[in-house]
């Protein structure tokens, strides 16, 4: 089964026929016609990405994961995403989110942070810098600056 999403990237179900072949020789009992067969259906690696031209990308200082910008108004996020292929564990580098969605074309983006965390301080009321942190433009000609979201880092620390 295929299906399209919103924001253009397409998902793939493959159904589980193992278990329906052990069922069967389990049963020695002809099916009856017209009988319902559950069926399992698995997600496979979907096709994701931007629709439009890719204006910049930014690794994070680190290799952890990069992000994109588009013509298609979004700026991307992508990491190594552990999975089961054919009954083998693979790496694959996937979007997994979108931290950004905008209402002018992107243009260019670039990760900060990280460095200055590195450094401890003294002083146990000074407040770190975020560790991870972009900035990205847009057609309109503004800068917006970004911090992760909690549960976003919890996301990569999982994959």
């Amino acid at each position: 089964i295929v299906g399209h999403g919103y924001g253009g990237s397409l998902h793939f179900w493959t159904q589980d026929c193992s278990s329906q072949e052990e069922e069967k020789k389990d049963d020695d009992d002809m099916m009856e016609e017209g009988a319902l067969v559950s069926a399992r259906w698995v997600a496979n690696p979907c096709v994701t990405g931007h629709f439009r031209s890719v204006e910049d990308l930014a690794w994070d200082p680190e290799g952890e994961y990069l992000l994109t910008t588009s013509s298609d108004q979004t700026t991307r996020l992508w990491s190594e995403v552990s999975c089961v292929v054919n009954g083998k564990k693979v790496c694959r580098w996937m979007e997994v989110g979108r931290p950004q969605v905008h209402g002018y074309d992107m243009t260019s983006i670039a990760c900060i942070g990280r460095k200055s965390n590195h450094a401890q301080s003294d002083d146990p009321t000074a407040e770190k810098e975020p560790q991870h942190r972009f900035v990205s433009g847009a057609d309109e000609k503004v800068l917006r600056v970004f911090d992760a979201p909690a549960s976003t880092l919890r996301l990569l620390h999982t994959l």
